[in-house]
This record gives C-alpha cells, structure tokens and sequence, in this order.
C-alpha cells in the first residue's frame, strides 16, 4: 500500500513553493523479508524563484530508515537520510547560462547498522559537494 502526495504553488514575483510526500508499506511476499531500498516515508520541500534572467531552488529532502542488504547472514539497514541541495543559474546572454549547483550542503553522514541502531556498522561522510557549469542553447 502506499500514498503519494504533491503540491505546487506560485506564490507571486517570480516565487514559488513545491513538496512531495510517499507513504509506502511495501510488504514482501515472505514475512521475513524486507524490500530493499523501501523507506516508509520519503518527502521533498523546494523553494525557488525564476525570472528570466536568474533562476534559485533550495531543496530539502528527507527519507526514512530502509533495510539495504544482507552483510555475512546479517541484515544490514541504513538511518534515515537528510539532506540540503541548492542551485542556481543565471542566464547571461540569449541562450547562455551558467549555473552552480550545490548537494548535501549539511554534510550528512550516511549511517548503517546491524539488525539494531546500536551496533553500528558503517559510517560515511561524503561531504558536501558543489559543480558549475555553462550551457549553450541556440535557437530554432
């Protein structure tokens, strides 16, 4: 069973507002097992503002604990997930823009653990990190 919810709005000025929600309790064939990969909860909320000439979005994004794999016969789960993403793009002339985009601007760490939370067994920080670029797009 699951749910899905999403919601988009101008709020004026070049302003707007966008999220999503899921739901999802997914259930394995055999009730031992776990899909994997499957959060219960998973949502985004993005602001932006757009005009013509400049382009902003600061997203947050948020999934819950799911169950990865199995590590030597142990089940191997991973924490939730949090994460801040940002871009930006300005279009300097007619059909050139550059832009650069920013992913887990709060360096999240990704946690996994056996079977329960206290027994951790791994620990990632990847980092935040940041891209540019330019494009070229002529016209018809």
């Amino acid at each position: 069973m699951g749910l899905e919810l999403i919601a988009l709005q101008k709020l004026g000025g070049g302003f707007g507002i966008q999220g999503n929600y899921t739901y999802s309790d997914a259930q394995a064939d055999e009730a031992d097992l776990e899909i994997p990969g499957n959060s219960k909860h998973s949502g985004n909320v993005v602001g932006f503002f757009e005009n013509r000439r400049f382009a902003a979005r600061l997203a947050y994004s948020y999934r819950s604990e799911f169950f990865v794999t199995f590590d030597r016969s142990t089940r191997l789960n991973q924490d939730s997930l949090k994460s801040l993403a940002a871009s930006l793009a300005f279009n300097v002339l007619r059909g050139l823009t550059f832009t650069v985009d920013g992913v887990n601007l709060t360096d999240e760490k990704i946690v996994q653990f056996a079977t329960d939370r206290f027994r951790p067994a791994r620990c990632t920080t990847t980092g935040g990190t940041t891209s540019s670029g330019s494009g070229f797009r002529g016209e018809h």
